[in-house]
């Protein structure tokens, strides 16, 4: 085999390699972000914390971690998923070392909320940014398989740290992820390349998909600045359903193995493996709808998934017993999972390819203001009423309202004017 029949297959096989390590990314980043309820109950007994300054922890990490997606969505534009990465990683793991080190209140809202948050900023946009561009005619399925890489980490996260904070202690545990997660992502970041390696030959005469042609017409889109898209009634629509899920999607995550612990009196390792089977109908959730989106539609599979998710949400305050609890764990996670793959989806249908990581950063703005406000108003109810029955019945409603909004996203009429 020739030197450039060699070059040919690498090229060919690349793409799946890139796929697989995005799904590598997530999975061992998310394990450690949505193992975080598990370290409620530690820094309530040692520094005998409220669960709402314990919850401003975790929506300060969500702020940042979306905040910060507007640069590193302009970043991984600009340099590359592979800087882009890299520079994540070193804070991610940085911000999780810290952690086991702290001593005083405001040291991890620096550490886990700010640094680890910027950190964690550079993977959910970037990662998917960098899938879609390579798999332009199966996108769906590609988003699919990357974020299922975060249902898997919610899988396998929990009882991870369910195993290692009662055994080893939270400190040492924080310590891990540094170490583990932030190594890993290093090494893993370095493989990745911004942009999709060509075809040498094409066909002579070539049918042009419907894919295609669909690209074909986001060339004006696609040269939008900032502003034009931010002057966009979808944008803003885009922007309202984002806050919601938000809202009601990192209120059930930062406190449902709390509840669990409250309302049933459940151990930790039992509270985490309830959460654990949420994460794996969670990752069923992303590769089934990532790739019925490719048929359905990426509107109405969110709308599926999200009223689905809320209603899963009065299903577990309606559950009186622990299987009870797996069963309505299940329908909240393939929701959940359902509805991630979606949101890059659309953002590339309603503002084009180009300025994909731009433009899914701006969005992340509203998605991290919602996940602020949603896990700090839980532990301020709760922290009043003892009971997580008033804020989980609002994440409800949230989440199945914000269902029916996104059916009416739609591409701004301009496109159309594109020649």
């Amino acid at each position: 085999m020739t030197r450039a029949s060699n070059q040919s297959v690498v090229a060919s096989r690349y793409p799946w390699m890139l796929l697989a390590i995005c799904f590598l990314i997530t999975t061992l980043t998310y394990a450690g972000m949505y193992s975080f309820g598990l370290f409620f109950k530690p820094l309530q007994a040692e520094f005998g914390w409220s669960s709402a300054r314990i919850s401003g922890v975790f929506s300060l990490f969500m702020f940042c971690y979306c905040m910060f997606g507007i640069l590193t969505g302009a970043a991984v534009d600009r340099v590359g998923p592979r800087v882009t990465i890299v520079a994540g990683g070193l804070c991610l793991g940085s911000g999780f070392l810290l952690s086991g080190m702290i001593h005083n209140l405001w040291e991890i809202y620096l550490s886990y909320g700010l640094l680890a948050g910027a950190g964690m900023s550079s993977v959910y946009g970037p990662v998917m940014t960098t899938a879609s561009r390579w798999f332009p005619r199966k996108q769906g399925l590609a988003l699919g398989v990357v974020s299922s890489g975060i249902g898997l980490g919610t899988f396998i996260g929990p009882p991870i740290f369910g195993y290692l904070i009662p055994t080893y202690g939270w400190r040492f545990s924080y310590l891990a992820a540094g170490i583990g997660i932030g190594s890993v992502m290093l090494l893993l970041g370095l493989f990745l390349r911004k942009d999709p390696i060509q075809a040498a030959e094409r066909p002579a005469e070539k049918v042009e998909t419907a894919a295609e042609r669909r690209d074909s017409r986001t060339s004006g889109v696609d040269e939008w600045s900032a502003w034009e898209v931010i002057c966009t009634k979808p944008f803003w629509l885009f922007a309202v359903t984002f806050v919601m899920v938000g809202f009601g999607l990192q209120m059930m995550l930062a406190h449902l193995i709390p509840y669990m612990q409250e309302a049933y009196a459940l151990s930790a390792s039992a509270a985490a493996a309830v959460f654990s089977v949420t994460g794996a109908a969670s990752l069923a959730g992303r590769l089934i709808m990532g790739g019925v989106s490719d048929y359905l539609g990426s509107r109405k599979s969110l709308f599926l998934s999200l009223v689905m998710e809320g209603g899963a949400v009065v299903l577990i305050l309606l559950s009186t017993h622990q299987w009870m609890l797996y069963l309505s764990g299940i329908c909240f996670g393939f929701g959940y999972g359902g509805h991630a793959p979606q949101f890059p989806a659309l953002i590339r249908e309603l503002f084009g390819m180009k300025r994909m990581g731009r433009n899914l950063g701006l969005q992340q703005i509203f998605y991290g203001s919602g996940a602020l406000l949603g896990p700090l108003l839980a532990g301020w109810m709760f922290d009043r009423a003892g009971s997580y029955v008033a804020p989980f019945v609002i994440a409800a409603v949230v989440l199945m309202l914000a269902g029916w909004l996104g059916l009416a996203l739609k591409r701004p009429a301009r496109w159309d004017e594109n020649p």
